[in-house]
């Protein structure tokens, strides 16, 4: 995958690909995996990691499914080429759809 240089690339970018990598071929977190994901979900640069780890660990936190995993990591890989092709247009969309989600947009009902 090509790194964002606008800001210089992510370094926790390529440990989240090979953190994948090792997970899809052995089935298992890698042993510091939790101290992994607390440094990558406060020290990333660029968005894309917090997406994939988020999805790594969605994964990683349910037992084994093989299907499942590689669908999380066909998305992250999808969202990662979208993001190299235009880093800002994709974190503004993201963003957007994210505060779409939020209670705060949707309207009240006393159903």
């Amino acid at each position: 995958m090509q790194a964002d240089m606008r800001h210089g690339a992510d370094p926790l970018r390529a440990e989240l690909d090979s953190r994948w990598r090792e997970y899809l071929d052995s089935a298992a977190v890698l042993p510091d995996h939790e101290e992994w994901m607390l440094r990558a979900v406060t020290e990333y640069r660029d968005e894309i990691v917090h997406l994939g780890a988020q999805e790594l660990n969605a994964c990683a936190v349910q037992p084994w499914n093989d299907e499942n995993a590689r669908l999380a990591y066909k998305r992250y890989l999808d969202a990662a080429r979208k993001y190299d092709q235009n880093p800002d247009v994709w974190e503004s969309a993201y963003w957007s759809a994210l505060r779409e989600r939020l209670p705060s947009n949707r309207p009240m009902t006393l159903e």
